[in-house]
């Protein structure tokens, strides 16, 4: 067993109690469950209060004292500012961006001030043992760089979880080990694999490939009796091999794929899933023209109908877990945000739509040309491919235009910004794969049957959907790997 004490071990304060309640409220955070969930959750998925946003935009403003006022009240905000002003720090506007990157100079300078506000809000967590909070806590964990508030967070994590949250504790416990390149993380992480819980089951098997580099194919959603190979099979390698097993270090979580496919067969009405040997492992059929789809880490699906106008999210069982009707137009394209809220293409309504968990459309912007493919980027704009004007675009939160591919294109069907700042693009016609950077210079291409859609995968291989089916094609242009179907139009690889 994984000693958690430990690892839970406690730190003399920082700060006293009743000065980490008044530093919150001087942030204007309140100390109850309710508004310190709401803080954490905004602050993981890098969001600000709507005010911010609007801040932001008047950086911009051809008022001077509208922009004075904009930088004044951004720097009071410090902490929930800090992710969009990250953003405008890289925006076209020069004046925004000077105005961000003077923000951002005088934000590095509270570097401290953040650091102790973390820790006041893990004390008042501690102190108060608000219990409920124990998955913000883990997901707040990669913000906190000081020890002392690393250390401040592991108690908090301890107070305020329930004997329901034992797993996750311990999933995030192997997890630090795991960071540190600690074999002693090894067996827990496999007997976790175990869990009740899907999510830790996801989180244990993601741990145990990056460290170790060890490709078992275990699907964290499968049936009990279907899992029990694959955590046998683990548990055989750390026994035998994994004592002295070379471990990653450091561990990079973010590349490492969960080994699923999930594709949309518009022709047939329905969305199956792969695993990494090609087995079909999840299927969900009298799904009406399935034309835009994600995997989520959790394992569940989310899925657009063109015809029925609607999305909709599935369990691991198949349920409708969440769902939207009576959209405005048919959907081609669905992303799921860090915020939660969804955005998807509506292409005959030309309109990019983005959809709270309650089904409330909080955002629109009208694009002509028939938008088929939208992606919402870091710098808060939103890449659209509008397959009728054949060409790629990004609209800013007005549904401006304010930036086009320079490039030719004859029926784009959809773009993906990668890693490097370069786009992905397909065009169905042509039957190409292009990759541009932002002036419209080709880095890399290859040709496809009559291609609908490509993804850039972490090991460099591009996964490519054309009227033959579903591909991987390695940099040097060679198809590695195929899936014949006849109608796919999506395939993601999660």
């Amino acid at each position: 067993m994984l000693n958690l004490t430990l690892l839970l071990s406690t730190l003399t304060l920082t700060i006293a109690d009743e000065q980490a309640e008044a530093l919150l409220k001087q942030h204007k955070i309140k100390t109850d469950r309710d508004s310190l969930s709401k803080f954490m959750q905004s602050y993981c998925d890098g969001n600000a209060p709507p005010e911010v946003v609007s801040w932001i935009e008047d950086l911009g403003s051809k008022s001077y004292s509208v922009r004075e006022r904009a930088s004044a009240e951004l720097r009071n905000m410090r902490i929930s500012a800090l992710p969009l002003v990250k953003r405008a720090a890289d925006s076209d506007d020069l004046e925004v961006r000077y105005r961000a990157r003077k923000l951002l100079e005088l934000f590095e300078k509270g570097d401290s001030q953040r650091a102790q506000l973390l820790h006041a809000m893990f004390t008042v967590i501690e102190k108060k043992k608000l219990s409920g909070l124990a998955g913000h806590v883990i997901k707040m964990f990669p913000f906190c760089e000081a020890t002392f508030v690393q250390r401040q967070a592991q108690k908090a994590l301890g107070a305020t979880s329930t004997p329901e949250d034992r797993d996750s504790l311990r999933v995030v416990a192997a997890e630090i080990l795991a960071m540190r390149a600690n074999r002693n993380c090894l067996k827990p992480l496999a007997e976790l694999l175990n869990s009740s819980d899907v999510d830790v089951r996801t989180r244990a098997n993601h741990i145990l490939r990056a460290l170790t580099g060890k490709k078992i194919v275990f699907t964290a959603y499968a049936k009990e009796e279907e899992r029990k190979g694959p955590v046998s099979e683990w548990k055989s390698w750390i026994e035998n091999e994994g004592v002295k097993a070379e471990l990653k270090h450091p561990l990079n979580l973010d590349n490492i794929l969960l080994g699923r496919i999930l594709v949309c067969v518009q022709s047939q009405n329905r969305i199956y899933e792969l695993d990494s040997t090609g087995k079909m492992v999840w299927e969900k059929k009298n799904f009406t023209r399935p034309w835009g789809c994600q995997g989520l880490p959790n394992g569940h699906r989310l899925v657009g109908s063109y015809t029925s106008r609607m999305v909709q999210e599935f369990d691991a069982a198949g349920k409708v877990v969440w769902s939207k009707t009576g959209l405005p137009g048919g959907i081609t394209s669905v992303q799921r945000l860090g915020n939660g809220n969804t955005l998807v293409a509506c292409t005959d309504a030309q309109k990019i739509l983005e959809i709270d968990r309650a089904g409330k459309i909080t955002w629109t912007a009208a694009v002509s040309g028939r938008p088929f493919f939208a992606q919402r980027l870091d710098n808060g704009r939103t890449l659209v491919t509008l397959h009728g004007n054949k060409k790629v675009v990004e609209v800013d939160r007005t549904g401006k235009i304010v930036w086009s591919a320079n490039f030719k294109l004859s029926n784009p069907q959809s773009a993906r910004r990668l890693e490097n700042g370069n786009t992905l693009v397909t065009d169905y016609s042509t039957r190409r794969v292009i990759e541009m950077n932002r002036e419209g210079k080709v880095i890399w291409e290859t040709t496809a049957n009559r291609v609908y859609d490509a993804q850039r995968l972490p090991n460099g291989t591009t996964l490519v959907v054309d009227i033959t089916g579903v591909k991987k094609i390695s940099p040097g242009k060679k198809v590695i790997w195929e899936h014949k179907v006849s109608g796919a139009v999506r395939a993601v690889a999660y």
